[in-house]
């Protein structure tokens, strides 16, 4: 990711809470929730970030890329100069040993399987080219698929993949290239970074970023009034009151958030009741969903009806 860089003549501390869940992991590879991606993203740089305006990919590790005319094979130039936090240069290499990982599935990721189905090879052509070679065409490969966090190959290499859940760098010492370096973690607390003054693109503007994991939102907001957090998330029920608050501004924005009620199908682990669609079909009928909209969002919020397009709203229903 790029991080915009306005001079600054202080010390800034921001404490930032955005989830009521803790940070899980600090390893890119074993990232399967919000909490962790944010912290994640900010130590660790991705080949392509998405911008937020336009979704479209815009260079990060990899400063450009060619497509080739059957749309299967994807040859990004990596970025010359970008250091990891311990001072060794970042290469070719990193990438493809990153999705070797990613590829995995002895590592616990969440993202082998989608990858193995995408990627048919990562190659290295030499120290600033690396090729993907594609199984298919996939339309949405440049925003899915290469927007994950790279991860160092002088660290890694000499664990092995089923030992990275428990390595040294997954529990406490991640080595990113991204705008923070990380300081410590203190599970069921915070997690605190500190910024890389040696970020390719500038260091970051603030010195110390700070996650704080408050489990309670109405304790949240209360620590938003109090200052003790700088930033956080507003529950719709306190957005008229915090917009009467003085000490800090209240911001509506767009996400891309959804919430869905999902049912754990694999027979060995969930209820066996909710292999028969019918009963899916049945509680789905019995959530009033129109009120659950009316009592706890903003009037911005939507019901969805079948597929939908971010920022369109919904489509017609899906018979």
């Amino acid at each position: 990711m790029y991080w915009q860089t306005p001079v600054v003549e202080e010390e800034i501390n921001l404490s930032l809470r955005f989830r009521h869940t803790d940070v899980r992991t600090v390893n890119p590879v074993l990232v399967s929730d919000t909490s962790s991606g944010r912290i994640t993203s900010l130590v660790f740089d991705d080949l392509v970030f998405i911008d937020p305006d336009t979704l479209q990919p815009l260079p990060d590790l990899a400063t450009k890329w060619e497509v080739s005319s059957d749309s299967k094979t994807y040859t990004f130039t990596i970025r010359n100069g970008v250091k990891w936090h311990d001072g060794q240069p970042f290469t070719a290499d990193d990438v493809k040993f990153s999705y070797d990982l990613y590829m995995n599935k002895d590592t616990g990721t969440p993202r082998a399987g989608t990858l193995i189905k995408h990627i048919k090879s990562v190659e290295v052509k030499d120290p600033t080219t690396v090729v993907f070679t594609l199984n298919d065409v996939i339309a949405p490969f440049m925003v899915s698929d290469v927007s994950y966090g790279i991860v160092p190959k002088h660290i890694l290499s000499s664990v092995a993949p089923k030992d990275i859940p428990t390595s040294d760098f997954t529990k406490s010492k991640p080595i990113g290239t991204g705008p923070f370096k990380f300081k410590e973690q203190k599970p069921g607390e915070s997690v605190t970074l500190v910024a890389n003054p040696d970020y390719f693109a500038g260091a970051p503007a603030l010195d110390t970023y700070i996650w704080k994991f408050v489990k309670d939102s109405s304790a949240l907001y209360q620590q938003l009034k109090t200052g003790d957090v700088d930033i956080a998330p507003v529950q719709p029920s306190l957005y008229d009151d915090a917009k009467s608050q003085t000490n800090f501004t209240t911001y509506v924005y767009d996400t891309f958030n959804f919430q869905f009620f999902g049912y754990n199908l694999d027979p060995q682990k969930g209820p066996t009741i909710f292999q028969d669609p019918k009963v899916r079909q049945a509680l789905f009928y019995a959530v009033d969903r129109d009120g659950i909209v009316k009592k706890s969002a903003l009037a911005s919020a939507a019901l969805l009806r079948g597929r939908c397009r971010s920022s369109h709203g919904p489509t017609s229903q899906i018979k």
